[in-house]
């Protein structure tokens, strides 16, 4: 009989020609190479992020996943093992006790304590929560798959003897069968399949079970007529005449098809074995590995005395062996060869030196053509950061790098002379420089509870019935005292489709309209004689055919549809729900639009709001503050607990994000911010939403992204706090174009806009230094990089007109 190599859980089937290509990024640990501690017999002890026990570990297109306790995810970088996702799918902190991959390697899935399931994309970074199947809620003990990403079989086994199958549909979700018992319900600690039909699950009774239909039916094959007399703890099969089962004792039992063979190279109890055909390991306690060849098991001590739960192969030649285990121990057999998957190029044909410096989440690694005068800072758990220079005779610097970019900036010279290839693609400067939240000075100190991007800029809205518009020269009323001139509190906005007309609407049941182009403002307060607070609100339409939807601490909704009169046609109120405050509602077209509460429920509407049905939350238990759509299958919600939920068309999963209410999302094509409690930050990022620095720790409420270069984004907050990232770019005074930015780096040296960058712009520099257009847009005109703009930046322009 041919054997097949197997693929079905700790490692994947390596297609010729086929597969899943590597990620282009990648989270990154921001860490430098990790030192490897000590070596004993082959095996090196790798240090870990995590004290927490790991008990399995597999395979993937980007090398070893381990999964463990509290819901530790790990994955090993190039620059050494990262926490990629603590507290587990749910958030709850509970226990992983097995992990597997799908056949491409691209998909983990993962399962533990209190019914959680979880998969994790190691190419694209992204986790999906499927906890809880079928309602069951008792620990899985294990997990195998069969299939590639995006139509994998689940297989799952728990302490009750159960066994349950799970497909991907093509929304995203995961269709479930019945639970089965292939045997009498001792605890059945592994699965493992060796392809779509054939499969085997091991218990705690000695007992073995094979499936030749996918897992409709089991059948018991050994181990003998009573069982093993040990525990068995795993299962490994590489052929239907070639099957592996560790256990109690220190047995690894062999299985031919017919008769079963028992190994006992060990004393203790082997807890996990991997087999490809040739090359096999096993692991247990003591810090001891089993490793297989011509003859046989031979035990061999590894670093660590702890005891190892889990142990994959690799059968692509890029990664190390792994094994892990008690208080997240780790140790690696081999090299990680894989290259670094970026590349950044930095050139010049200038005879004069410009100086950069280069911030990278992730490893580095430098060329051949990088002088030795750069310099290449790694430090274990920051990002790696290149400083350098070319210029003259050193035309060029190439790095390779994993991770992301997280800044490049030019430190002396002139940008002009620097060009920028980032994986074969010329990129300019501005498109890799950070660009960090400041705070801007307010006129008032009133909180404010919204922002939103109109076409002229950002508008705010708060207390006092205060609204706010973004200018060239900073930011001032349009609005004092609310559309009643009550000071009424305004909680929410909305803009029109075409950016025109801001909308507004709060306490006493206040709404109001206000055309940015015009400047004039309508008042629509008190619709159908409603007076309690509106708590939130989304525009769809445009200017004149706009079609307002509110809802409010009553858990109402309300939708008014402008005339060409200019009044409007109020719907009927409606109750998505049961009564809870609605604080969030989003709106996709004139027809699809969600709405959140602060009983943790989502309701859709897919008829402009006539009907609205529940979507979420299975499980949910926080208040739920805003909700931003994108897509059907593209939906964020913040929560008061300091998480963010996201909705795939299928399944929500919960992220954390800090414990610190969060209480504003944007979402802006791939990226996104999530705004709330003590100026928490968070943006989405390649590897999910991370911590952003902030520079206030004052509440915030409310975050719009622009979209624009031209114009900031903003988030505004308590007594009045507004940040922004990037400045606003308009024409100056005595100038009828806006400044440009000839050489891409993100600093407009081209005050004048007539395109192209001379003397008369460190004229105008000059000229306007006191200017509030200049002095209050920084981002634009800092070009020394100091954080202000003064005499120091003229000097530094001008110094670029002979390079």
């Amino acid at each position: 009989m041919t054997r097949k190599k197997r693929h079905g859980r700790r490692t994947f089937l390596k297609l010729a020609g086929a597969g899943v290509a590597a990620a282009s990024v990648g989270a990154g640990s921001g860490a430098a190479f990790a030192a490897p501690g000590e070596t004993q017999n082959g095996w090196t002890e790798y240090e870990s992020p995590t004290s927490k026990t790991l008990m399995g570990v597999v395979q993937t297109v980007e090398g070893p996943y381990a999964v463990g306790g509290a819901g530790d995810v790990l994955a090993r970088r190039p620059d050494g093992w990262e926490l990629v996702l603590d507290r587990g799918p749910t958030v709850q902190s509970n226990g992983l006790r097995a992990v597997a991959v799908t056949n491409d390697g691209r998909n983990i899935w993962f399962s533990g304590g209190s019914g959680v399931v979880g998969q994790y994309d190691v190419v694209d970074e992204r986790l999906t929560d499927y906890s809880a199947p079928g309602g069951k809620t008792s620990t899985w003990e294990g997990v195998a798959v069969t299939g590639a990403a995006g139509s994998e079989t689940v297989h799952l086994t728990n302490g009750s003897g159960e066994y349950l199958k799970g497909t991907k549909n093509a929304e995203g979700g995961v269709d479930w069968d019945d639970a089965i018992k292939p045997g009498g319900g001792s605890t059945a600690t592994a699965v493992a399949f060796l392809d779509a039909s054939t499969g085997y699950i091991c218990d705690t009774n000695g007992k073995v079970y094979e499936t030749t239909d996918g897992g409709d039916s089991w059948a018991e094959i050994g181990i003998g007529s009573g069982g093993a007399g040990v525990a068995l703890y795993d299962v490994a099969p590489v052929a239907p005449d070639l099957l592996f089962v560790s256990g109690g004792n220190g047995y690894v039992y062999r299985y031919d098809g017919t008769r079963w063979t028992p190994e006992k190279p060990g004393a203790n109890a082997i807890y996990s074995v991997d087999h490809d055909g040739t090359d096999g390991l096993a692991a247990g306690s003591g810090g001891v590995v089993y490793e297989y060849g011509t003859a046989g098991w031979t035990q061999v001590q590894t670093p660590t005395t702890k005891a190892l739960r889990g142990v994959a192969l690799d059968t692509t030649g890029q990664f190390p062996d792994a094994a892990v285990g008690s208080s997240g121990s780790v140790v690696e057999r081999g090299e990680y060869t894989k290259p670094l998957p970026n590349s950044i190029a930095i050139t010049t044909s200038a005879s004069e030196e410009t100086g950069y410096r280069l911030a990278v989440d992730g490893a580095v690694e430098t060329g051949d053509d990088v002088e030795s005068g750069d310099s290449l800072t790694s430090n274990l758990g920051t990002p790696d950061v290149v400083t350098g220079t070319v210029g003259g005779t050193d035309a060029s610097d190439t790095y390779a790098y994993s991770g992301e970019i997280l800044d490049f900036e030019i430190t002396s010279g002139t940008p002009a002379n620097v060009d920028l290839t980032v994986n074969g693609t010329p990129t300019e400067i501005r498109e890799l420089r950070d660009r960090p939240w400041r705070v801007v000075e307010s006129p008032t100190g009133q909180t404010l509870n919204a922002v939103v991007q109109a076409t002229e800029g950002p508008y705010a809205v708060g207390a006092g019935g205060n609204v706010l518009a973004r200018r060239p020269d900073g930011w001032a009323f349009v609005v004092e005292y609310g559309p009643l001139a009550r000071s009424n509190t305004l909680t929410c906005a909305g803009v029109s489709d075409d950016g025109r007309d801001v909308w507004f609407a709060g306490g006493s049941g206040v709404i109001g309209q206000y055309d940015t182009v015009d400047e004039t403002l309508t008042n629509y307060s008190q619709p159908m004689g409603k007076t309690s607070t509106w708590e939130g609100i989304a525009v769809t339409g445009t200017t004149d055919d706009d079609v307002v939807h509110l809802v409010n601490g009553s858990g109402e909704y309300l939708r008014g549809t402008r005339q060409s009169s200019g009044a409007m046609q109020w719907s009927d109120v409606v109750k998505p729900g049961g009564g809870s405050s609605a604080k969030g509602i989003s709106f996709l077209n004139r027809s699809t639009g969600y709405i959140v509460d602060t009983n943790s429920k989502v309701y859709e509407t897919t008829d402009g709001g006539d009907s609205w049905s529940t979507i979420g939350i299975p499980g949910g238990s926080a208040g739920l503050y805003d909700v931003d759509a994108q897509a059907e299958d593209r939906i964020v919600v913040t929560a008061g607990d300091g998480t963010l939920y996201r909705y795939n068309g299928a399944v929500w999963t919960k992220l954390y994000a800090g414990g610190k209410a969060l209480y504003g999302v944007d979402l802006q094509g791939d990226t996104g911010y999530a705004v709330g409690s003590s100026g928490a930050i968070y943006q989405l990022r390649d590897g999910g939403w991370q911590p952003d620095d902030s520079p206030t720790s004052k509440g915030l409420r409310s975050v719009a992204l622009s979209g624009s270069e031209t114009i900031p984004d903003a988030a505004v907050g308590a007594s009045g706090t507004i940040v922004e990232r990037r400045g606003y770019v308009a024409a100056l005074p005595g100038f009828d174009a806006a400044p440009t930015d000839p050489d891409g780096d993100g600093h407009y040296e081209d005050l004048t806009g007539d395109g192209s960058f001379g003397q008369a712009d460190v004229q105008a520099l000059y000229d306007l230094l006191d200017d509030p257009n200049v002095s209050v847009n920084t981002p634009v005109y800092d070009f020394n990089g100091d954080g202000t703009v003064d005499v120091t930046d003229v000097q530094k322009l001008n110094s670029w007109l002979d390079q």
